[in-house]
Parts: structure tokens; sequence; C-alpha cells
């Protein structure tokens, strides 16, 4: 006896949306019989959809969004994917565009053109990715997969520049044919500022001691035209400019300064590729790595900091704007920090952590759980692997030597006291003016490098701690072009 097999196929849940002129019930399947789409209940599971976005309406600058998702297969399929996108129509070019693939935890900010994307892992030790519309704290955000629903949260903080009515569109892809297609779950509205405003910043929250970039919108209808114009972005515990990682930006003339530590004086360079890195008892601010972009009465500054081990604790963000004349938006709190206290033997960063140039002061900080007087030497070595020889290669012999390793490796170039004058040089760098303090638990050293023309290149920063208990090893904490 032969049996006749009929084939059903699915129908996607926005095929059914056109066929039936609304969206349908999600607790019914939707199959392609007989030339037809015909409805059957589900006995059991959810069907692939894109179900909700909360909240579904609003306005704003600055917003964590929850995202519902269902797929009877789990989205465990290696290219199962959910898309989420805001704009004015359904263009993935010049949106807020995130991607976001399960199986492998990974978030994608497509570009502005919609034809690439930046990515990071979710959660914990993610990225801030951003294009022209939008920033996207992939750290902040997070995702739960419970049998065959994802909820997705995104923390996301949208340009000056992208204010407007935006549509949310959803779509959902089991990886295995099946796909929602883009489905509007939303609108919410980017407001237009009016009046002299501190707009955001951007990661709002979040974690971290190493290098970080933060970035703030600033609104003058004036422009920020007049030579006395500022803003101000201002990490601490409280509104005080004293014991502070507190970056001043003029706008006219392009130059930022970081406040002291007294908060009574700065130090002061130029914003971008003509910058250097400063520091106070706080923070490192690196100037080059920074930016500022004005857009008519728009701006927005990205400073990127380092924090020091003496700065640990919960932090605020705060931003304040001035026009140059009476006006002024005080301190507006934007956001908060935490710098923490590492737990375990490391090398905590380096600063800069990128950039390029012939020579640059590097400064670098070290933790011992055991005491910073159990450490029995810290290092910075610059080379384009993990190689002593025919590198710059710095160590620190407590309580106060500092190291040249010679051009073999295996022994030293030269040596000198922290304090005395003292250089040290091999055939790729000369070292000098070298630091070194010890706090608690924390090791702060700094030294100028000068590299050779020999030495010209793509280079890494690799740090070296080794404690009484043992070493922690080699890691990479940095990028470094010598040109």
């Amino acid at each position: 006896m032969r049996y006749l097999k009929l084939r059903l196929c699915a129908v996607p849940l926005l095929a059914a949306t056109a066929l039936f002129g609304q969206a349908p019930p999600l607790d019914r399947e939707y199959v392609y019989f007989g030339g037809r789409a015909v409805a059957i209940e589900k006995t059991g599971g959810p069907v692939l959809a894109a179900v909700s976005a909360a909240p579904s309406a609003g306005s704003g600058f600055s917003q964590a969004f929850t995202f519902t998702f269902t797929d009877p297969a789990g989205f465990t399929n290696a290219n199962a994917e959910v898309g989420i996108l805001f704009n004015a129509t359904l263009n993935g070019a010049s949106a807020c565009y995130v991607i976001y693939r399960p199986p492998s935890n990974t978030a994608f900010l497509v570009n502005d053109s919609g034809s690439g994307s930046t990515s990071s892992a979710l959660g914990a030790g993610g990225a801030t990715l951003a294009n022209s519309q939008c920033w996207f704290d992939a750290a902040s955000s997070s995702r739960t997969l419970s049998g065959g629903t994802l909820t997705v949260t995104l923390s996301l903080t949208f340009r000056m520049s992208f204010a407007g009515a935006k549509t949310i569109y959803l779509y959902a892809r089991d990886g295995l044919g099946g796909d929602t297609g883009f489905v509007n779950r939303g609108s919410w509205t980017v407001p237009q500022p009016a009046q002299l405003s501190v707009i955001s910043a951007a990661p709002a929250a979040g974690s971290g001691i190493s290098a970080t970039t933060f970035s703030f919108q600033f609104y003058d209808p004036l422009g920020f035209g007049s030579a006395a114009a500022q803003v101000g972005m201002l990490i601490n515990s409280a509104v005080n400019g004293a014991s502070a990682c507190y970056v001043l930006y003029s706008p006219l003339s392009g130059t930022a300064s970081l406040v002291n530590d007294s908060g009574s004086g700065s130090q002061t360079t130029s914003l971008g590729s003509g910058g250097s890195t400063i520091e106070n008892s706080q923070c490192w601010f690196d100037a080059r790595s920074s930016a500022a972009v004005k857009q008519g009465s728009m701006l927005t500054v990205s400073i990127r900091v380092t924090f020091k081990l003496a700065f640990t604790g919960a932090r605020n963000l705060y931003g304040r704007a001035l026009d140059g004349g009476s006006g002024d938006t005080g301190f507006v709190t934007k956001g908060t920090w935490t710098v923490p206290v590492p737990g375990v033997l490391s090398s905590v960063s380096v600063a800069p952590d990128k950039g390029q140039g012939m020579s640059q002061r590097f400064g670098s900080q070290y933790w011992d759980p055991a005491g910073a007087g159990d450490m029995v030497q810290a290092g910075a070595l610059i080379n384009s692997s993990l190689n002593g020889a025919s590198a710059c290669y710095m160590i620190f012999v407590p309580p106060n030597t500092m190291v040249l390793v010679n051009n073999s490796g295996s022994g030293q170039a030269g040596s000198f006291t922290i304090g005395s004058g003292g250089t040290a040089t091999n055939s790729q760098c000369t070292i000098s003016s070298g630091t070194g303090v010890s706090s608690g638990n924390g090791l702060t050293l700094g030294v100028n490098m000068a590299f050779t023309t020999a030495f010209q290149g793509s280079k890494n920063t690799y740090l070296l701690l080794q404690g009484g208990s043992g070493p922690a090893g080699f890691t990479q904490n940095g990028i470094w072009t010598v040109q």
C-alpha cells in the first residue's frame, strides 16, 4: 500500500500578518495547505516570534529596553539570531540596529551604511559600541534563555543627531529557515533639546579600572561659540573637583585640561591626535585617544581615562555645561561607575593603552593580595610578540631600581635608581625618569620610553608581575605603534 505524504510549509509570522490583515494569535501555527494558509492550534511550546519590546513607547536619550522572542528550537542553532532596529523607517542604514546571536552570546551594532558591524560579548566583559545614531553598552546589557523564550535587555543611549520619532522593529530567525521578518513592536522618540543641557553619558553604568572611553553629550542653543564656553566631565563619589578624575574641555580652542588633586589647577593639552597623556592621583587622561565633535548646537566629547588603584570605589558621572555667558547647567548626574579592587595577583593596566609615537611616558599598575611588599618584580615589555629579546623591556626591582633588559633578553643593558635622573639604553629604546609608588596592595610605575628608528612598527604592550607566592605571568594590556 502506498501512502500519500502531504507537505505542510510553515508560514512566517509576518506573512501570516499580511494574509490575515492583523497580527495573528501566537497560540496558532500557520501552514500552507491546498494553496491557502490554514491556522492550526499549537499543542504545546512557543512559535517562532518577535513578541514584544518594553517599554514599547516613550521618549528619552538613554534607556534599558527589554525584548522578548520565542523559538520552539530554543535558539540553539548556530545561525539563530534576533534583531532590534530603531529607525524612522524600516532601513538598517543610519539606524540604531543591534543583532544578537544567542549560541555565541555575541551582539553586533550595525554601522551607518548598514553594510558591516562591530561586535562584543553581551554582559560582563562586554564593550561599548557606537555608530552615528547610538551607543550600545554591551557590558550593562544581558540575556536570559528559558526553554523557547529569549529575553534580551539592551542598554542604549541615542545621539542628539538621531532626534525624532522612531519605530521599534524586531525579527527572529531560528537558523533553520524560519524567519519572522521585521515586526513593528513599538515606538520611541529621541527628543530635541531646546536649552543649555547636559544630555547623557555613555556608558551610563558599569565597572572597570582599565582604559575606558566615556562619551558625554551637551547642547547649547548658542553653539558653544563663546571663548569662555566650557564643558566639564567629573568622575567622583560626590560633586567635588578635588581628589577626582575631572576633565574640562573648551570647544573654541579645542583644548582639554585634567584638574589637579586639590581642584585648584590643571594640566592642559590639545584633544585628539596632537594630545598627550596627563595624570593626577586618581586617573590617567589619554587626550590623544579622546575626541570632540560639534554639530551646530550639539557637542559630543569622548574622554579615555584609566583609573588608579587609589581611586577604587563607587563613583558618579557628572556633566556640566557653561555657554560663556550667564548660562550654567551646574553639575548633572548622568551615570554611575565602580572602580573595582583587583582580587588576585595581577598586572592591572597600562596607560596609555593604545597610540603611536617615537616616545611616550607609560604608567602601569600591579596588585598583590599579599601586599605590595610581597612583590618580587614588575615589568613592562613592548615588542611585536611576547619575546624579551630585541625588545624594549623594563623591569622594576623593589624597592627602587629600574632595569632595562639587553638585546638578547638574557641580562641587563643598564639600570638606575628611581629619582637619580639615570637612564638605560639598548638597541630598541632608552628609558628614563622612572617613578614607583607602592601603597597597600598596589604598585604604580611610570617611565619615559624613547624608541629608536630601527624599532618602528606595530607592537604590543605586555605587563609582568611576580609575587612571593609565584608569577602572575605576562598579560597583554595594550598596543603601540612606533612611528
